[in-house]
């Protein structure tokens, strides 16, 4: 299977990005593709491809979805194996690249994922670094997310450091408390990595002359 660019992930359907990604899933146990089959299941009944709705003035409105684009989904040694599953595969799904940050390879949760296998058919879109290098990593790219699982203690700091970045804001999805609040199985999980694109379009007529009116604007979620 030849490997697929970034901005072909980006327009796959969310089947052809499942087919890309079905010799990795077929190597993870059952209970991580019970994971994976939930996060399907949310995303293809709540997500449209777009919606158009007439203004008061007669106008337009395409409101439309859009991937966020790069995403750092970190965690500490406190993370879980399921919780790193749901940072991987619901950005994947919505059409975002992935760069996990985690401590050194050989921990249990990113063996058990065969993560490596993952890399190896997706290497433009998922990558594996290690914890240590994610600070640097974000001032050097246009990242939009931070997913983190693990310690609130750390998250404070990396907040901060951020915080020193120019550019457009990097929002976070955090998750500190899997009992109590969980996040990363949440059947809203996928909206943390999509922009709202709204396209609206005016046609106004006078004296015989028509004029149309496009305009663009983007919101994150």
């Amino acid at each position: 299977m030849m490997s697929v660019s970034l901005n072909a992930w980006q327009h796959l359907s969310l089947n052809e990005k499942l087919s890309q990604l079905a010799p990795w899933v077929e190597s993870l146990n059952t209970q991580q593709q019970a994971l994976i089959h939930f996060h399907c299941q949310n995303i293809e009944n709540q997500v449209i491809s777009s919606v158009v709705l007439t203004g008061a003035t007669g106008e337009e409105n395409t409101l439309t979805l859009q991937p966020k684009g790069l995403v750092c989904a970190v965690c500490d040694k406190r993370a879980n194996e399921l919780g790193v599953l749901a940072q991987v595969i619901v950005p994947l799904l919505m059409g975002c690249s992935v760069h996990l940050f985690t401590y050194p390879m050989e921990k249990e949760q990113v063996k058990s994922l065969n993560l490596t296998l993952l890399m190896d058919l997706i290497p433009s879109v998922f990558s594996l670094h290690l914890f240590e290098t994610l600070i640097p990593f974000v001032f050097a790219h246009e990242v939009r997310v931070i997913s983190y699982q693990g310690d609130s203690g750390y998250l404070l700091g990396l907040q901060r450091a951020i915080l020193e970045k120019e550019g457009p804001l990097i929002s976070f999805m955090v998750e500190t408390q899997p009992q109590t609040i969980p996040i990363l199985t949440s059947c809203d999980l996928w909206r943390e990595f999509i922009s709202e694109r709204v396209l609206t379009i005016n046609v106004t007529a006078i004296g015989g002359n028509a004029r149309l009116l496009a305009q663009t604007q983007d919101s994150d979620h």
